[in-house]
């Protein structure tokens, strides 16, 4: 024999050659021929393409667990596979290059195990293993999921799309669904079985020949063929058991299953012939081009060459079935490999040829095998403690199974001699055994726990084992004696996993269970393992711990086996639970593996390690910090009066409800504790603070604070003292954030320079100096900047808990009218995904479209957003270690490249998941960490941490030019073929195309972080420093900007006489700037920190006081130093000179004050005592004789000067005291600066203006405030923000023109400018509200959905799950169950006429309804939603229908698509299009063709409780919505596609409409109580400002909107008042209405009009001067306008009295269509001899209604509400029931009541007058019937004993009984005896056999009764059935019921009866009775709470 192959572990890795085995044992139609005509399937974790004629296979390797589904694209060239796992995912992939094309992650749970393409490839339909087995339809290209609902409970087997229509079936265990997806919404149908089939188990489906049919196959052999969701035909007995799958073929259709016939079937599916496939259980069929696949259960798959007379049948793959796969050895002598399992085969394969030579079935599963040393003999043991051999040829038994133990047999080993047989068992022994004779030798005893693995020595005298129990033994054959000495020993083979000497094979916390298998290369080089985790490792020779390995994926569950080849060419692996063989081929190039860098040797630069380990604090606002519930707080009041929040009254009186929504949001970070206060001194006013009021910062969605708009008023107050009569403009920001960004500075389009620095975005005009800033949309530091390719557009990246990146216009600007402020515009907010940190990094792509950002969380996510919609479209972990850069591939913006520290990375968008690739250094190149980024055509290059810059091609290193800077380069750019770059080391260096030269070279003095290039030539350069530079074309340096650097800044003074300020800071700079030509003027560097600076009175001097307690004196014109003191050792934080100049005040930290005598040469003169903390803060009197100071204890004391002597003035000696500045933020004159239960630290800093009118203040959330002076208590600020920390510094300029402003950790200096303003005074105190009963009623209106009607009758039925086809109807069988999804799709689910079916059986009624015509419309709390539509028809609502209108025909068309009341609509008209919107739970917005009546999307999951309010854009692209939960949240969409664009809060009290600006298509109005709110859709953010009333006109309610021009709304108010709105400032109030303004409708040229609680409606021009005409519809309450358009010159009105007229030009109204109002409807009659009937409600009208009209024909007024009317026989005469007791007897011509009778006092609820005409009973709420002669009214009699109110009742034919139905459920029978003036009742049924018969009686309206139990589902109450009646010819019954169902039934119903019923929607309520007409062809319906009649067509 040869030597051995050697293998070198670095050059070496494992490449997977081929797989054997296909998961067919629980999968099924997975396998497929490609577009190439190779095969597609999976085992394990791979996606295989197999080439059946070079028998060679392709793998896709992306899955991390076992791929349990597959389907291939339409274009047979991709495919996508879903696998199992925590959080499962789907790959789509490419089958010729095997790469990812996309990756749908995020949405199932357990794993994904069914999957279909729709036929045109766009969308991908999966099921999840969640309990609810959840359906998805995804755009599989972006990744995102566009609808989904719940599948079923029970396992889903198999889902498809229709290649059809949009129809989804699936199918798994007792169920069927047909699906229909629309929008975001997927509703499900369950199949109909009829009498054609019993439900059962499904399995496949399958869709025919262009026919529409469905088909599926069976638990049973049956095929199902569908129509729709019916079954129409059942293939019976199909197959002998199971069907699989059923697939088609040019003639027909195939089929398959557990009998292993492949069947043929003809197209009409007659069989035609079948072919057997031997034992196999057939899971796959795939037909093409003539020949087609078999997948079997046994992981076969077998080829056919079709033939009809002779098929030609070949074996491609084969491998194990189910079962785990446990046994593998290698032969010794050739590429042969034995494998041995649990599904009881022994296969023995040949490694060269890939195919199996011999299968041994045996009787018992096996689980060891091995070969003898000459390869001739196979040892095969087994799980039940047998074991056997084999001749490995043929495969006869050379011993048979032989049971030597009872437990599992876990290796068998011939020994290296050959004399001996090892066989080890979990009975923890290894029993050895003489080859040839196969007797017993011995047995090796001594391990505790079962055996896991051993070796023979070379020699063949020792065994070496490992156990369960961790040991590691040696034992001696044949003497079978346990080693106890060391020993040497040389082993044959080492595939024990315990020694020492392989301890780098544990990973670190791995327990001994974590690695199952392991071999060693025959050479002893090398070693390969199998684990838990489903990786094959590779590792060195020897194998110390911490030994670097090799990882190689394929394997989806424990690794059972590893074995090298005879001569280490291959690896053969074994996978436990995936049953899959896989050959790896060893490769020895190093190809086939990619090895992670080594970056060992990356030394940081001491400012890279800076940066690296940069923590960043969140910023911490006053709401959030809440410092009154600290320890250490300053103040806190415990009785308070309320608060108004946010300008919202209601917020006061809801304290809990607050403070759950708080809880709710995410913690806020802890705020620094306080020191412990000791006490307040002699001196010390303790202010005794005012409630605190909302602090100003908004809260967005997920707790994101929103700063207040600058300027902007933080309390409304009421008893507010008023704000200051100025305000601040940011006039200019003195520095740049460059110390730990990169790449943040540009020039825009125009030439201006963008950059940030704190919260503040800038473009910087060079040429004037001047800014402008994007303010106050950042809520803390902004830490990242990209410029879009349009060199407009800039994105910024701040820091937080739930950090924002918004995109803003950097060459536009708005100003927002509330504070005159001019802003860059801001154009999208992205908030949401990266939290806990920041946003790192950001980058445009080049064609602009998206979006990349890295966050500062712990895996640095990577995240792309399509940000002009605001939506991520895919996600990725970055890296553990910080990620710096990010930059799109300009050449693909799929592409991108991320950098960072000891990172390199190249993504690809794949779907909504990034695929990454690390860069590979190779061998040449040494991987160091990457600062930055830039492409040409071609490459990539990338700046490194030692100043190379690499090159790169896709992701491999190719070069590196090296030197290119000394040290980091940290900052690279490009443009048009040149490149730039910027380093550590100072120097910008200027390269040419692909950096083959240095063209030019510029030294800068600092690091430099940004750089970018002026295609003019100029660069643009930010230093580490804060300073940007701009160089021209001949390298001329100009300083543009220079701000302060790292550290904090706290050292601000002004010029006492001159626009000049001073700053000193931690980064040891004194600078001195000028306010006015806003530049820098001299500078000072200083040895150490500072921390204060004063200037002198005269403004010669400047001191400075340092961090060390070191003070000095400068020279103001020179900043030479002139003295310099250090007395003391800690922080100097406040120096000040007296106003006489004489002195020198320097407070330190060391709690002291020392005194200085200028005159004197600066001699200390005195030292304060009494301070118990460090020294914040010191002011002088006028006359310089009194210092105060403050202290960090909360101290205010006082000293004389020159004695510095401490005195305790009386707080009437301190108000008399002038001081000469005013910086102390502690006195009674500055109580009101403090929030409620601040702390002494939360404001910082103070400066009273030298005019004493107003004080400034700096506070801990980066806001400077104006407060009036003196402030006291309750004093109100307005509130500027900007900084990004906390704000150490404000100091006035001597004439007040500037007040600067210093940011602590943001090294920035704010200079604003002071402007007059005027007062702003709390709303609250305007507050003019109208009372108006209508709104009051409807702000109080309480929505009841019916599916939680639906819902509460479902926990009354009895449980069951519906589908057992074994199951008895009875009693106690369930009507229906329904879900939480189903019971709002329940109508959806379940259309007009469709049959209740859940037992599979029924008789297939003749009788069926059609929705003729619908009475009603819905007004009461509904406006705006009556439009004319494009064909002249009229859309509106009533009840849960949309309704089409043809007035000139008086017919109508239906939507009929919702669950619930709808309560909204809005109409596009160049669309055509209706959005409706209902109650509900999870309500649901439909959106509907008007023409076609047709569904277009649905729209759910943004609101709850109801929508308020719907509006589509102009475009049509975007419809508004607005909920009726608690913040009537404010939602928007684009309605085709279902997608939420954006939501957020809209207010805590009702909002009443929502209005598009026509002229502007992403903003609209919205108005309700107290509220009118202009908004803007930015991206995926909706921004808002209030209405700005001013002093124009009163808050109050707002009922309607309109835009007339496009900066123009019009709003209509409570008060019946119009008024007009320029942007959201109020312009003018025009009384137009008396009472309410509810309806306002645009028409032509800017006109609209206007309809008022008056009755009123009003045409106005353009101009809105005056109404140019006025149209009174009506008078009263029943004229009360709540919508009006108009077309064509008619208005189109709706009232609340649910009536609409029309109105054509100079004619009256005229009445189109009307219906019930107030109250519920009960009463209902049809006449006996017309095609006529009544209604009478609560409304208190009598209606009469022809049914051929289809109107009403004649009206009454009622004297109060009625509940019942009943028609006499001759129909003459109606009897009237109402509410008091009382009934009326009305002549039914001319509706004149005739009689007045009142014998009881509750409710009316049934009356009929008897067949002959002679009586009237009338049924009442107090529990009786009493009897009524008709000729005088007198009373006959009473029937008594119903224990509950009379619900129903009916006269037998002959007169002469009574049957009543009770709310008790009692139902009993009565005689009329008139001659004994009695009714009794009637005990003894038997006497009156006849009633049990229909004929005998006159109507049939009961609902009890042994006829009718089939009516009621399972569980139900007496109450859910409302009313009842049944055809003349006694066939049918209808009945309506507590759901808004009506149902047809055949009569009579008996047990089981209700799964014959036809249920059908539209009323929105319980239906309270239901009547038909005299000639049966027609019924009608009445809805309670919906006021509807219904009117249906009776067809048989």
């Amino acid at each position: 024999m040869s030597a051995p192959k050697k293998l070198n572990f670095e050059n070496s890795s494992l490449k997977l050659d081929f797989v054997y085995g296909y998961h067919g044992s629980r999968c099924r139609d997975n396998l497929e021929y490609t577009g190439t005509g190779e095969i597609l399937y999976h085992i394990a974790g791979v996606g295989i393409v197999y080439n059946p004629k070079t028998h060679t296979q392709r793998h896709y390797q992306y899955h991390t667990d076992d791929i349990i589904s597959l389907t291939q694209h339409p274009n047979k060239k991709l495919a996508a596979t879903g696998q199992i796992g925590k959080n499962p995912y789907i790959a789509i992939w490419d089958t010729n290059t095997m790469e990812t094309v996309a990756v749908c992650k995020g949405f199932h749970d357990r794993g994904i195990c069914a999957m279909g393409f729709s036929h045109d490839g766009t969308y991908l339909v999966s099921v999840g293993l969640d309990d609810d087995h959840t359906i998805a339809i995804w755009e599989w290209s972006k990744g995102r999921v566009i609808a989904n609902n719940k599948g079923s409970k029970e396992r889903v087997f198999d889902v498809q799309l229709s290649p059809y229509s949009n129809t989804i079936v699936s199918c798994g265990v007792k169920h069927v669904k047909f699906w229909t997806y629309s929008g975001n919404s997927l509703v499900g149908r369950n199949g109909i079985h009829g009498k054609v089939g019993e439900i059962q188990t499904y399995l496949t489906v399958f869709f025919g020949h262009d026919d529409g049919m469905t088909y599926t196959g069976t638990l049973n052999g049956d095929i199902y063929i569908w129509k729709d969701n019916l079954l129409w035909r059942n293939v019976a007995k199909a197959h002998k058991g199971p069907v699989y799958v059923v697939t088609t073929f040019p003639d027909g259709f195939l089929s398959g299953g557990k009998d292993a016939l492949v069947k043929f079937w003809s197209k009409d599916f007659k069989p035609l012939h079948s072919i057997p496939m031997g034992q196999a259980n057939i899971r796959s069929l795939f037909f093409d081009n003539g020949k087609f696949l078999v997948g079997t259960k046994d992981s076969e798959i077998w080829e056919v060459q079709y033939n009809k007379e002779k098929s030609v049948v070949k074996l491609l793959i084969e491998g194990h079935g189910e079962g785990e796969l446990w046994g593998l050895a290698t032969s010794p002598v050739d590429h042969k490999f034995v494998t041995a399992s649990d599904d009881k085969q022994i296969k023995v394969w040949d490694g060269s040829k890939k195919k199996g030579l011999l299968t041994i079935q045996a009787k018992s599963a096996a689980r060891s095998a091995g070969f003898s040393p000459d390869g001739t003999l196979i040892a095969v043991g087994f799980l039940d403690g047998q074991h056997a051999v084999y001749d490995a040829k043929d495969g006869r038994e050379v011993l048979p199974p032989t049971k030597g133990r009872t437990k599992q047999i876990s290796v068998v080993k011939f020994s290296p001699n050959g004399k001996y047989l090892g066989v080890g068992s979990h009975q923890d022994f290894v029993d050895i055994y003489a080859a040839g004779t196969w007797k017993k030798v011995g047995t090796l005893s001594g391990n505790s726990s079962y055996i896991t693995h051993f070796d023979w020595s070379e020699d063949s005298k020792y065994i070496l084992t490992n156990s369960g129990d961790y040991q590691e033994l040696v034992f001696e054959v044949p003497a079978c004696t346990r080693m106890t000495a060391k020993i040497s020993v040389n082993w044959a083979t080492n595939t024990t996993v315990l020694s020492k000497n392989i301890a780098g094979i544990w990973p670190p916390y791995s327990d001994k269970t974590d690695v199952n298998t392991l071999d060693r290369s025959k050479a002893g080089d090398i070693l390969v393992t199998g684990d838990d985790f489903g990786f094959v490792k590779m590792y060195p020779v020897p194998t110390p711990k911490g030994s670097k390995c090799k990882q190689f994926i394929g394997h989806s569950a424990h690794v059972t086996g590893v074995r090298f080849a005879n001569d280490s060419s291959y690896v053969i692996s074994t996978g436990g639970g995936d049953q899959a063989v896989m050959q790896w081929k060893v490769m020895e190039d190093g190809h086939g593996y990619i090895d992670e860098p080594d970056y060992a040797n990356d030394a940081f630069d001491s400012d890279l390690e800076r940066e690296n380990n940069m923590e960043y604090e969140f910023r911490i606002t006053e709401e959030e910090a809440d410092p009154g519930a600290q320890s250490g707080m300053l103040f806190q009041i415990e009785d308070s009066d309320p608060v108004v929040l946010s300008g919202n009254p209601a917020a006061a009186a809801a304290p809990a409800k607050a403070a759950s929504n708080a809880a709710a949001k995410p913690a806020a970070a802890a705020a620094p504790a306080a020191p412990v206060t000791k006490g307040f001194d002699t001196g010390v006013i303790l202010p005794n603070l005012p409630s605190k009021g909302k602090s100003g910062k908004r809260r967005l969605p997920g707790g994101v604070v929103a700063a207040p708009k600058p300027g902007e008023s933080l309390s409304n107050h009421v008893d507010a003292r008023p704000t200051p009569k100025g305000g601040l403009d940011l006039d200019f920001v003195y520095g740049y954030r460059g110390y730990d960004t990169r790449n943040n500075l540009f020039y825009n389009k125009d030439g201006k320079i963008v950059y940030h620095v704190a919260a503040v975005g800038l473009i910087l005009d060079p040429k004037t100096n001047t800014q402008l800033q994007f303010i106050g949309h950042h809520t803390d530091d902004i830490l990242s900047l990209a410029l879009h390719p349009d060199q407009k557009l800039v994105a910024t990246g701040e820091i937080g808990r739930w950090p924002k990146i918004i995109v803003w216009d950097s060459s536009s600007a708005e100003t927002d009218t509330s504070s005159g402020v001019p802003s860059a515009e801001k154009r999208a907010t992205i908030v949401g995904f990266h939290e806990h940190g920041g946003i790192a990094a950001l980058a445009f792509s080049h064609d602009g479209n998206y979006l990349g950002s890295v966050g500062l969380d712990d895996w640095h996510s990577v995240a792309i957003y399509d940000w002009k919609r605001g939506v991520k479209i895919a996600d990725g972990r970055g890296a553990v270690d910080k990620i710096l850069t990010i930059d799109f591939d300009p050449n693909d913006s799929s592409k991108f490249v991320t950098t960072g520290i000891k990172h390199i990375k190249f993504w690809q968008i794949a779907g909504n998941a990034l695929l990454g690739k690390l860069g590979i250094f190779g061998k040449k190149f040494e991987p160091q960490t990457m600062l930055s980024v830039v492409f040409d055509k071609e490459f990539a290059y990338t700046a490194a941490n030692k100043g190379q810059i690499y090159k790169w091609k896709d992701n491999q290193c190719i070069s590196t030019i090296d030197g290119a800077h000394k040290g980091p380069i940290f900052t690279m750019d490009g443009y048009n073929g040149k490149f730039a770059s910027g380093g550590k080391d100072g120097k910008v260096k200027v390269w040419g195309p692909g950096f083959a030269n240095i063209e030019k070279t510029y030294e800068v003095g600092a690091p430099v972080r940004s750089v970018t290039i002026k295609p003019s030539g100029k660069i643009l350069v930010g230093t580490q420093h804060g300073g940007i530079l701009e160089i021209d074309d001949k390298g001329q340096q100009k300083v543009l900007m220079q701000g302060h650097a790292e550290g904090e800044l706290w050292g601000l003074a002004t010029h006492p006489s001159k626009s000049q300020f001073v700053t000193a800071s931690d980064d040891k700079n004194v600078y001195v700037w000028d306010n006015t030509v806003r530049k820098l003027v001299q500078s000072m560097k200083l040895s150490k920190p500072a921390r204060s600076a004063a200037y002198s009175p005269d403004g010669t001097l400047i001191a400075v006081g340092r961090i060390d307690g070191r003070f000095a004196v400068h020279d103001a014109s020179n900043l030479k130093e002139i003295f310099t003191d250090k007395r003391l050792q800690e922080a100097i934080h406040e120096i000040k000179f007296s106003p006489n100049g004489k002195f020198l005040c320097v407070g330190s930290h060391d709690d002291v004050v020392d005194v200085y005598d200028v005159s004197a040469g600066f001699k200390r003169i005195g030292r304060t005592s009494g301070s118990s903390s460090y020294i914040t803060h010191l002011d002088f009197t006028t006359d310089s004789e009194v210092f105060m100071t403050n202290s960090g204890a909360y101290e205010q004391l006082f000293y004389t000067m020159p004695k510095v002597m401490r005195i305790t003035p009386a707080k009437t000696a301190i108000a008399k005291m002038k001081f000469a500045t005013l910086t102390s933020v502690l006195g009674e004159d500055v109580q009101g600066i403090w929030p409620l239960g601040a702390k002494g630290t939360d404001v910082h800093t103070l400066d009273r203006s030298h005019d004493q009118d107003v004080v400034a203040t700096g506070d801990d959330w980066g806001m400077v405030k104006l407060f009036n002076y003196p402030a006291p208590l309750g004093t109100q600020p307005r509130a500027f923000p900007g900084h990004s920390s906390h704000i150490t510094n404000v100091r006035w300029t001597f004439d007040d023109t500037y007040l600067m402003s210093a940011g602590g950790g943001d090294t920035s200096v704010f200079q604003w400018k002071w402007k007059d303003v005027p007062n702003i005074v709390p709303e609250d105190d305007t507050v003019e509200e109208h009372y108006d009963s209508d709104i009051e009623r409807e702000k109080k209106q309480v929505y009841v959905s019916k599916v939680k009607a639906l819902k509460e009758f479902t926990k009354r039925a009895v449980e069951s799950d519906g589908e057992d086809d074994e199951e008895e109807e009875g009693e106690d069988a369930p009507f229906f169950t329904v879900t939480e999804s189903e019971a709002e799709t329940l109508f959806a689910a379940n259309p007009m006429g469709e049959h209740d079916n859940h037992h599979g059986r029924y008789e297939a009624g003749s009788t069926s309804l059609q929705l003729e015509y619908v009475h009603g419309y819905r007004c009461h709390d509904a406006r705006n939603n009556l439009f004319y539509t494009a064909s002249s028809s009229v859309v509106y609502h009533a009840a849960g229908t949309g309704i089409v209108l043809d007035p000139k025909n008086n017919t109508q068309k239906f939507f009929l698509e919702h669950t619930d009341d709808i309560v909204s609509l809005t109409y596009h008209a160049a669309l055509d299009v209706v959005a409706t919107g209902q109650v509900g739970k999870t309500p649901q917005i439909c959106v509907w063709s008007a023409g076609k009546q047709e569904g277009l999307s649905v729209l759910k999951g943004d609101h709850s409780v109801g929508i308020a309010a719907l509006a589509f854009n102009q475009p049509g692209d975007i419809l508004a919505s607005v909920g009726l939960d608690n913040d009537h949240t404010v939602a928007l969409y684009n309605w085709r596609n279902g997608q939420t664009l954006a939501t957020a809060k809209g207010d805590l009290e009702i909002v009443f409409d929502v209005v598009f600006n026509q002229f502007q298509p992403r903003q609209f109005i919205t108005v309700g109580v107290r509220h009118v709110k202009f908004w803007k859709l930015t991206g995926a953010d909706l921004e808002v400002k209030r209405g700005i009333f001013g002093k124009v006109g009163s808050i109050q309610t707002m009922v309607s909107a309109v835009f007339t021009r496009e900066d123009v709304a019009i709003t209509g108010g409570a008060s019946g008042q119009l008024f007009e709105w320029k942007a959201q400032n109020l312009v003018r109030v025009i009384t137009a209405h008396n009472g309410p303004a509810y309806a306002l409708g645009a028409v032509e040229n800017g006109e609209f009009l206007s309809g008022g609680k008056d009755g009123k409606v009003m045409r106005w021009g353009a101009d809105f001067k005056a109404a140019k005409e006025e149209i009174q519809v009506g008078k009263g309450k029943n004229f009360v306008i709540r919508s009006a358009t108009e077309k064509n010159g008619v208005v189109l009105v709706g009232t609340m009295s649910s009536e609409i007229y029309q109105i054509p030009k100079g004619a009256k109204p005229k009445l189109i269509a009307s219906g019930h109002a107030d109250g519920e409807l009960w009463g209902l009659a049809t006449h006996p001899l017309k095609a006529e009937f009544a209604t009478a409600s609560d409304d208190k009208t009598l209606r009469i209604w022809d049914q051929a009209k289809r109107a009403v024909i004649n009206k009454a007024e009622l004297r109060m509400a009625a509940r019942s009317v009943e028609y006499s026989p001759d129909g003459k005469l109606l009897a009237v029931g109402y509410v008091n007791g009382s009934f009326g007897i009305w002549d039914a011509n001319k509706l004149e009541e005739k009689v007045q009778k009142r014998s009881r006092k509750e409710a009316i609820h049934e009356i009929k007058f008897s067949p002959n005409g002679k009586y009237l009973a009338v049924g009442s709420h107090d529990d009786v019937v009493d009897v009524y002669v008709v000729a005088d009214w007198k009373l006959v009699g009473t029937a008594k004993g119903n224990s509950s109110f009379i619900t129903h009742l009916d006269w037998s034919k002959d007169s002469k009984y009574i049957q009543t139905n009770s709310g008790a459920y009692e139902h009993l029978l009565y005689e009329v005896v008139p001659e004994e003036n009695a009714v009794r009742q009637v005990v003894d049924r038997k006497v009156t056999p006849k009633l049990h018969d229909f004929n005998a009686w006159q109507t049939w309206t009961g609902v009890l009764g042994e006829e009718l139990k089939g009516i009621w589902p399972a569980g139900s109450d007496g109450t859910d059935i409302n009313s009842l009646d049944v055809l003349t010819n006694g066939t049918f019954l209808a009945t309506g019921d507590d759901f808004g169902f009506v149902k047809i039934l055949p009569f009579p119903a008996p047990k089981g009866a209700w799964a014959q019923a036809k249920r059908y929607p539209g009323h929105s309520a319980h239906v309270t009775n239901v009547r038909f007409s005299a000639d049966d062809s027609t019924l009608i319906s009445t809805g309670g709470g919906d006021r509807c009649v219904f009117q249906w067509k009776v067809r048989s």
